[in-house]
């Protein structure tokens, strides 16, 4: 007969996977037991404010409008309009993988769930945890990224507007130190409006970029011709064309990195099997919707592609 202690122990420690026969269980609760979790967080998103988060996160045309200038270097009116078009197809295949896994394993951790329910039993473990610290690392580099590149949009618009100002680089640390505790704020102590302001969020980039593409059209009194902005490459990088061209290609794929974000809220929203991948697909069809128009309209605009190239903003 067991001791009272081994009683008290035993029932201290949770078994291996939740009980799934409880009352009142939703479906959504169930699979989520069945891998191993036990929801944690209230269901608050809809389809379309997961879709509007994933797209706020990546949002491609932004992205590539922070980072064409590779492209300019590497190949001017041709690389920057075909190295998106190739960085979509490649990006393509890993959402399309990412998304299939999601909707097998619904589940916040994401990558690091993936690994551990698909590698070998063995060896689970130590996969799962390179994945997860590979992944935190990722998304840490991203947020520094996309808060230092606001920062930099920030004081170079002060410039814009006051030419005598020139700014330093602790005062761009310091932009970019205030982005980053607004944003902890937000998801610290306002979780609860976090859908609603992620959805404002799409609306305010789909309507930037609209606002961007007709100013440019717009404003400029004389368009680049169709050679300039399709055939006529200009290799500035010193690599031969091609490697340059791969160049390219990967500063591209960054206006593409976070297709997968959806997966991290997959326990904060309903049937999240379904609509985790149509946001994760959503985020990518978005993303070649609006970049595309905003390329082009860029480069038929653009009079001087050397005086952006040696803009001090670059």
């Amino acid at each position: 007969m067991a001791s009272k202690d081994e009683v008290n122990v035993s029932q201290a420690i949770p078994p291996a996977i939740p009980p799934v026969d409880e009352k009142g269980l939703s479906a959504d609760e169930i699979q989520l037991r069945a891998q191993g979790h036990v929801g944690e967080l209230p269901r608050q998103f809809s389809a379309f404010s997961t879709l509007a988060l994933a797209f706020s996160i990546t949002n491609t045309w932004v992205g590539y409008a922070a980072t064409f200038v590779t492209p300019l270097f590497a190949g001017a009116g041709p690389a920057i309009f075909w190295a998106p078009i190739v960085a979509c197809i490649a990006c393509f295949f890993i959402t399309a993988g990412l998304a299939e896994l999601a909707s097998a394993f619904p589940s916040s951790g994401g990558q690091y769930h993936f690994a551990f329910m698909v590698a070998p039993e063995k060896h689970r473990a130590p996969i799962a945890f390179a994945t997860g610290w590979l992944s935190s690392f990722a998304w840490l580099f991203t947020t520094a990224s996309a808060n230092l590149f606001l920062a930099q949009v920030c004081v170079n618009l002060a410039t814009l507007y006051n030419p005598e100002y020139v700014w330093t680089q602790w005062q761009v640390w310091m932009v970019y130190s205030g982005f980053i505790i607004l944003c902890a704020a937000i998801v610290i102590f306002l979780p609860k409006l976090i859908p609603i302001g992620e959805t404002m969020f799409f609306w305010a980039s789909v309507l930037g970029f609209a606002v961007s593409v007709i100013v440019m059209l717009a404003v400029s009194d004389r368009k680049q011709s169709g050679s300039v902005v399709f055939t006529e490459w200009v290799n500035q990088t010193g690599w031969s064309d091609g490697t340059a061209f791969l160049l390219a290609v990967g500063q591209a794929m960054y206006g593409f990195l976070c297709t997968d974000s959806a997966t991290h809220i997959s326990e904060e929203l309903p049937d999240p099997g379904r609509n985790v991948p149509r946001a994760m697909w959503g985020t990518i069809a978005i993303g070649i919707i609006t970049v595309l128009p905003f390329t082009i309209a860029l480069l038929f605009s653009v009079n001087d592609f050397t005086a952006i190239s040696l803009s001090p903003s670059q």
